[in-house]
């Protein structure tokens, strides 16, 4: 007997999520998940569940996804951000559940009668999640369900807000930047000039190398390619920088030590974020050589010391720690 491999969002969201947003179907009968992300599939599976809000974020992801084609990055940076104020609302106002949760909650929030200590930059950021997220979720509710369905999610529609607030609060916290970015650009004018022939050169050496991955990617296709492909090539200084090219399955595969069973499984078998549909390229530095005296140097890219020092990515430490560094 040959059992069907279930879809990769089934399997972590099933019995998390209301069935009803799960069995969300689109105009031509497929399953609105299947097009739905990897990333924000593991979002939600590993920061959304067993919350008041998880069936309310979750219909949000997939309809954006649906719906609206948003990219990953726009959907993720929108549940995210209504994650962690609706974690730092609900305790300070005292909700347990979303069916006690309305716009007077966002009034209260917007105007500092609760956690005033945020600023309104803060304030104004999740107005401009809440609210269009909210806007498309009864657009969606009233135009793309039936009845039947209406009355069974009607329970996870974000309530709308008025615009006019939104707009009043906009152009006070615009205006603002507009002044605290006035203050940032005539600190730097003196050094203008210098800045400029930096940002040119750091330009021009990530474009070189972008160059290169291209070349090497186009001279791969039609090719039996065996991962990782090493490459290198020669700046007009001498320096030789060498680089390896993987796929994100390849280099599960050649470090199965540091991952899970499951997830070395699913990269051998081609499975979920490892599919040819998904499947990304990277490069990896290997290392750079001075031509003239045969010598290795160091952090050639500005950017690698910001990565040796945990900067970029989900590094170990405090906030505060990677604030302070940053």
């Amino acid at each position: 007997m040959v059992f069907e491999e279930k879809p990769y969002w089934y399997q972590k969201l099933n019995g998390k999520i209301d069935p009803e947003i799960l069995n969300l179907m689109d105009s031509v009968g497929n399953n609105m998940w299947d097009v739905v992300h990897p990333s924000i599939i593991d979002y939600l599976y590993r920061n959304c569940l067993d919350l008041p809000w998880t069936n309310h974020v979750a219909l949000i992801a997939v309809v954006k996804t649906s719906y609206r084609n948003y990219v990953p990055t726009s959907i993720k940076h929108v549940i995210k951000g209504l994650n962690a104020r609706f974690r730092t609302l609900f305790p300070v106002i005292g909700l347990k559940s979303m069916d006690d949760w309305n716009t007077d909650h966002v009034y209260d929030y917007i105007t500092k009668r609760v956690l005033p200590e945020h600023t309104d930059t803060q304030r104004y950021n999740f107005l401009t999640m809440y609210d269009p997220a909210s806007d498309m979720i009864n657009r969606f509710y009233d135009n793309k369900l039936d009845e039947e369905k209406k009355g069974k999610l009607k329970k996870y529609i974000l309530p709308r807000i008025y615009e006019d607030f939104f707009d009043q609060l906009g152009k006070k916290v615009i205006s603002q930047q507009k002044i605290n970015r006035k203050k940032e650009t005539d600190a730097i004018v003196p050094y203008y000039a210098k800045l400029r022939g930096e940002a040119h050169f750091r330009w021009n050496l990530v474009s070189r190398l972008r160059n290169k991955y291209k070349e090497v990617l186009e001279s791969m296709e039609g090719q039996n390619v065996r991962y990782p492909v090493s490459f290198h090539y020669e700046e007009n200084n001498g320096d030789k920088h060498y680089f390896r090219l993987w796929d994100r399955r390849s280099f599960v595969i050649a470090h199965k030590d540091q991952y899970s069973s499951e997830t070395f499984k699913n990269a051998r078998q081609r499975f979920h974020a490892y599919s040819e549909r998904v499947n990304e390229h990277f490069l990896e530095y290997v290392k750079t050589i001075n031509m003239e005296n045969e010598t290795v140097v160091d952090h050639p890219f500005w950017f690698m010391e910001l990565f040796k020092e945990g900067l970029f990515g989900n590094a170990p430490g405090t906030t505060k720690l990677m604030w302070d560094m940053r």
